[in-house]
């Protein structure tokens, strides 16, 4: 009987454990996420997205829209105003190629989604400035 009520607590905290992270497919998301974070409206607020039917995903991409009916856009990261290029960032080896809205025009040509990490030190923009963090100096 002791073995018996002390899996269950053990099994319970585990299951706390993980809700708590997010489960398996939770936490703190993939690049496709960290993009989506990013995405401001002109008036500076953060638009609304959701997915025709949850969880987003490469096949369920979410719609965003935003309260002051601009559309959506990352804060540009270059000096210019234009944004960056990283060299190899793809899966299939080509160049992640930015833009202000990654949605409707994904950075790599083969659909995948870039590790940011990966990319540290590789990105320069087109007049060869290092581009900046949006919203960090």
């Amino acid at each position: 009987m002791r073995a018996a009520v002390v899996f269950v607590v053990v099994l319970a905290v585990l299951c706390l454990a993980d809700a708590q992270r997010g489960g398996k497919k939770g936490g703190k998301g993939g690049p496709g996420r960290k993009l989506i974070r990013q995405l401001r409206c002109e008036d500076g607020e953060k638009p609304k997205c959701e997915c025709a039917a949850p969880p987003c995903g490469p096949d369920n991409k979410p719609t965003c829209t935003c309260a002051d009916g601009s559309a959506p856009t990352i804060p540009s990261p270059c000096a210019d105003g234009g944004y960056p290029t990283c060299p190899g960032g793809c899966d299939d080896g080509s160049d992640v190629v930015f833009s202000a809205n990654p949605l409707e025009t994904p950075p790599c040509a083969d659909g995948s989604l870039p590790k940011l990490k990966d990319l540290k030190g590789t990105c320069k923009c087109a007049d060869g400035s290092k581009p900046t963090r949006p919203g960090r100096e």
